[in-house]
């Protein structure tokens, strides 16, 4: 199994980290009882069947580095996405708090992951989205510096980045027509998959013993003036709004900022997928109108072995 440290090479319009033996011995990471409260999770799951490579792994990252993520500092994103993964990190804890001994329920024993994994494996996050509607005459395109393989007229798509890799998102759009009030929406639904949920699902005597929903992610806001303010993952964040109104027959750049991946040596036993909506309306008057939608697939997992189609 392998891990990247802090330094990459870029090939043919590729991130691609440098391999480092797992554990790697240089990650400067400080202990953390989470951290060992979560190998302990998961040690307990791999006693009752999951691979045995994970029971060795876990064994490996207690001894050599006791924390499960490092905190990285940055903007309102990064830390969203930090938080969609200590809320995976979360729910195995709460499982293992719950009573892991009631783990024996029918078809846990010698349960496996579908997806064994032999070295070198890489693990990071996969995006894929797909645009369902747009107003005639407006544009929006989303782009990556770098990890993305396709590219049409809104911007990169199937892209995959590794754990604690660092990467900057623009997005840029062009309206038909000024908008001068309206709202955007975005919906997700979380998924633990693999151990994690095998684990969870446990607990709760579910059939599913692979695939766990986590609490939904419902945030509405402005689309421009002020700030709003949602609650993501149960944290508050504050979101700075353009100014009213946005204008017409311009590209304008509304997003371009830096992302912090989250890090840690047992990112690679956490597996999710989290689908999502977002939908952007134009409010005047009494009469709303979408200027688009579109459709997101986040994932965490092994990278870099073929990005399936999610959609």
């Amino acid at each position: 199994v392998w891990a990247s440290d802090s330094r990459e090479k870029r090939s043919s319009g590729r991130s691609t980290p440098f391999r480092v033996p797992y554990p790697s011995t240089n990650l400067q990471m400080a202990p953390t009882v989470k951290a060992l409260s979560f190998a302990c999770a998961l040690g307990f799951s791999s006693a009752h069947g999951s691979p045995d490579d994970v029971a060795a792994l876990v064994q490996a990252s207690v001894r050599g580095h006791t924390t499960a993520l490092e905190e990285q500092p940055g903007s309102m994103w990064s830390e969203a996405i930090g938080d969609l993964v200590n809320a995976a990190v979360q729910e195995q804890q709460e499982a293992k708090a719950t009573g892991a001994a009631e783990l024996h329920f029918e078809g846990a024993q010698g349960a496996q992951d579908p997806e064994p994994e032999k070295p070198p494996i890489w693990h990071g996050m996969q995006f894929e989205r797909e645009i369902v509607q747009e107003e005639p005459g407006s544009t929006g395109y989303l782009s990556f510096d770098h990890g993305c393989t396709k590219r049409d007229e809104h911007g990169d798509n199937y892209c995959e980045f590794p754990h604690g890799d660092s990467l900057r998102m623009r997005f840029q759009y062009n309206l038909a027509r000024p908008i001068n009030g309206g709202y955007w929406v975005f919906q997700g639904i979380p998924k633990l998959q693999g151990v994690g949920a095998f684990l969870r699902n446990g607990i709760e005597k579910k059939k599913q013993i692979l695939s766990s929903r986590l609490e939904d992610l419902s945030i509405e806001c402005p689309i421009c003036g002020g700030v709003c303010e949602p609650m993501v993952f149960g944290k508050q964040r504050s979101i700075k709004l353009p100014d009213c109104p946005l204008p017409a027959g311009q590209n304008v750049t509304m997003v371009d900022l830096s992302i912090n991946l989250p890090s840690g040596l047992l990112l690679p036993l956490i597996k999710m997928q989290m689908r999502a909506n977002l939908v952007v309306t134009r409010q005047e008057g009494e009469e709303s109108n979408t200027v688009s939608e579109s459709k997101m697939i986040f994932a965490m997992g092994r990278i870099y072995h073929g990005l399936p189609l999610m959609m």
